[in-house]
């Protein structure tokens, strides 16, 4: 038997356009056919988007500047070659009890695992692109804040030294420095940073903006 096919949509050249104007009209079998191949071609040709890919991800890292009279908070990574630098720490996102982890919690909470010291946050110093080793895109968000708790102590995991120091102190210190956080901290010693302040009334509800 004959099947016309005039209102059919091939396999060469097939668009999307072509596909919705087909589904419009009556099908029968055989047109049920070729619609089915059209759809497997398309999703052969036409980006795809997966759980793993989407949405984009980048890795969020975050730095603690905790100023307490014209001092600094710095400690020492046990990390070889060991370096001072301040409390800084990865974004988790979200908590194993499922609570979430926003930039400015992970800053308190690098603080006080790595310094054994309470933080609170003051407000944003700045934000820096960067990217790992292997080239994998990164953020850091850099927190100004001050101690609420707690004297500066390693906590001999991640840290071998904690102390607070001065602009003096950084300009003639001879251990080494990480030379971004140097750059970082040396504007707010002298009194020369801006910060932009926290702001708990947004419209989005109960998460801190800063503006």
């Amino acid at each position: 038997m004959h099947h016309s096919h005039a209102n059919t949509t091939r396999l060469g050249g097939a668009s999307i356009n072509d596909f919705l104007k087909h589904v419009d009209t009556p099908l029968n079998v055989i047109d049920l056919l070729d619609v089915f191949a059209v759809r497997n071609v398309l999703s052969d040709t036409l980006p795809t988007i997966s759980d793993s890919t989407w949405p984009p991800k980048i890795a969020i890292c975050t730095g603690a500047v905790v100023l307490h009279e014209a001092r600094v908070l710095f400690i020492r990574e046990r990390r070889q070659p060991s370096v001072w630098s301040i409390p800084w720490g990865f974004v988790e996102g979200k908590n194993l009890d499922g609570t979430l982890d926003p930039p400015e919690f992970a800053a308190s909470r690098e603080t006080k695992e790595e310094a054994l010291v309470g933080a609170e946050i003051v407000g944003l110093l700045g934000l820096q692109n960067h990217a790992s080793a292997s080239g994998e895109p990164r953020l850091y968000f850099l927190f100004l804040c001050r101690p609420v708790r707690g004297e500066p102590t390693s906590d001999g995991v991640e840290t071998d030294r904690a102390q607070d120091r001065s602009l003096d102190d950084i300009l003639t210190w001879r251990e080494p420095i990480d030379p971004f956080v140097r750059w970082v901290v040396l504007p707010v010693l002298a009194g020369e940073h801006m910060r932009i302040q926290p702001r708990a009334d947004t419209p989005c509800l109960s998460f801190t903006g800063f503006f």
